[in-house]
């Protein structure tokens, strides 16, 4: 009988359990899209190369290549972002136009970069496309999530919508 009564006591009331079933959930609902983002990165980064290597194979100019690499990765990359990684109800043209414009600022940043280390530094431009590859995929995981696919705001991810953000005791 005395373990059970100590039990109650160490044990948390219902709601200060409540609220951290729901802390866990905000919790693992990032751990989620995070790493969904980053299996969606891995597969449109493939999508990027594969196009960026099959037309440098057949000797187009690099940055051309880059720029339809680019193409091709950003369609792909939205798609990904907007059904799984995010899980989106947005408008899709008003979604779309904006990732792509977005995006189109770190086509920019990369292929600066990329002609930088190609022309400046004399590195190949196979290896210069991977090493600027990984300063793009983090400038694009912050644009998709600050920029494009928003979350509403003051409801943390993976709680219902009529639940409050608020924690119990703090000042409204």
């Amino acid at each position: 009988m005395r373990v059970k009564s100590r039990a109650k006591q160490v044990a948390p009331g219902r709601k200060e359990g409540r609220m951290r079933v729901q802390g866990l959930r905000t919790a693992c609902a990032g751990c989620r899209e995070l790493l969904a983002y980053g299996v969606g990165g891995v597969l449109t980064t493939l999508v990027n190369y594969i196009i960026y290597f099959g037309l440098e194979a057949v000797k187009m100019d690099y940055l051309l290549a880059n720029a339809l690499a680019w193409a091709g990765a950003v369609i792909f990359s939205y798609i990904i972002n907007r059904s799984w990684v995010f899980n989106s109800k947005g408008s899709c043209t008003k979604e779309f136009l904006t990732f792509a414009g977005l995006r189109l600022v770190t086509l920019g940043a990369e292929s600066l970069l990329l002609y930088l280390a190609v022309e400046q530094l004399g590195l190949l431009s196979s290896v210069s496309k991977i090493v600027v590859s990984i300063v793009t995929v983090v400038g694009n995981y912050v644009i998709c999530q600050k920029h494009i696919f928003r979350k509403t705001k003051n409801k943390p991810m993976g709680l219902p919508i009529n639940q409050s953000s608020q924690q119990e005791g703090e000042p409204t």
